[in-house]
């Protein structure tokens, strides 16, 4: 039974989310991460001006996702999405509460699956195979 969630006390666990991706039926993932959003810095000065640079905003880039699910013997979807290079699909990233109702939702739009690792192995450990699979991501927002 999760334990109850005090509103607007808890702090939101990492732990706890889940991600949508278009037209991919699984969606449970051990780990995600990226998705930083950031601007370019454009420093310009003309020679009468004082000493420093005046600053604005620039290009903004967005790092790629990564995410990690646990590899079973059933071929991934995503691997097939891996495959297709036309394919650019929608995913959502959805932070849920202690009771896993969604509290916070990010969408992210034009998202290319841009590397598939298939394989890791350490004969000295008892971890289970995981695949990872990073997505470049054209913009996201909140919803």
């Amino acid at each position: 039974m999760p334990f109850e969630q005090r509103a607007g006390v808890d702090d939101m666990l990492v732990g706890d989310f889940l991600v949508e991706i278009d037209g991919i039926a699984k969606t449970s993932f051990r780990k995600l991460s990226g998705g930083k959003k950031e601007y370019g810095e454009v420093k310009a000065r003309d020679g009468n001006d004082p000493q420093r640079f005046r600053k604005q905003h620039g290009i903004m880039t967005i790092e790629d996702i990564t995410i990690v699910e646990g590899r079973t013997s059933v071929a991934s979807e995503l691997e097939a999405w891996f495959e297709d290079k036309s394919r650019k699909d929608s995913l959502s990233i959805v932070q849920l509460d202690h009771n896993g109702n969604e509290v916070e939702r990010h969408n992210c739009f034009n998202c290319l699956c841009k590397s598939i690792e298939f394989f890791n192995g350490d004969a000295t450990t008892d971890e289970v195979q995981v695949r990872t699979i990073v997505i470049s991501v054209e913009n996201w927002e909140k919803a």
